[in-house]
């Protein structure tokens, strides 16, 4: 089993004793940074909505992402309570989480670690590619996942139809057609 984190999981303190997820902080703040109106923001997408409207008045979407991270150091938010506990659940070896931040991988080196950042993270970034492809081809064998995620990276064209084996779809298609024709 591996668990999938979504940002529903990533919330901060409100300052009045509950929680806000981290994400609609996050719209807040930026919107105000990039001079945008959010006063009707909401739901899970409400940082989608403050960059939407931020593009559509001409601005760059290459200017967010520092921003972002900005904020994010600026806010340093505390690992929430239930990445925590997810990280106590040792069973798990392997995490997939769809936000940017890396709470999780904090909560696994606090919690697993001692606070000693020993946790692999390996981020998707479709121009990144290549760097994640080397760090895979640098990991033992063995380790968790690593051959699904170089069968993934691998070249469509000439990859096998799966990890562990030599056939690629193309030849999968030729022995396909030649036990569908009729023999003479």
């Amino acid at each position: 089993m591996i668990p999938i984190v979504g940002a529903e999981l990533v919330t901060v303190p409100d300052g009045n004793g509950g929680e806000v997820p981290l994400l609609r902080v996050l719209a807040t703040k930026l919107a105000e940074r990039l001079h945008v109106p959010a006063e009707d923001i909401a739901g899970d997408n409400a940082l989608h909505q403050v960059v939407c409207r931020y593009v559509q008045r001409g601005g760059r979407r290459e200017d967010i992402y520092p921003r972002l991270r900005g904020l994010m150091k600026e806010i340093s938010p505390p690992v929430p309570p239930l990445l925590r506990d997810l990280a106590r659940i040792r069973h798990f070896q392997v995490f997939v989480t769809t936000t940017f931040d890396s709470l999780l991988a904090q909560a696994l080196d606090e919690e697993r670690f001692g606070g000693v950042a020993r946790t692999t993270s390996l981020a998707y970034a479709p121009n990144h590619m290549q760097e994640l492809r080397r760090t895979l081809a640098a990991l033992p064998a063995n380790a968790p996942y690593v051959a699904w995620g170089r069968w993934f990276l691998a070249n469509r064209a000439t990859r096998a139809i799966a990890p562990g084996f030599t056939i690629t779809p193309a030849e999968a298609d030729k022995l396909a057609g030649e036990s569908a024709s009729p023999t003479p």
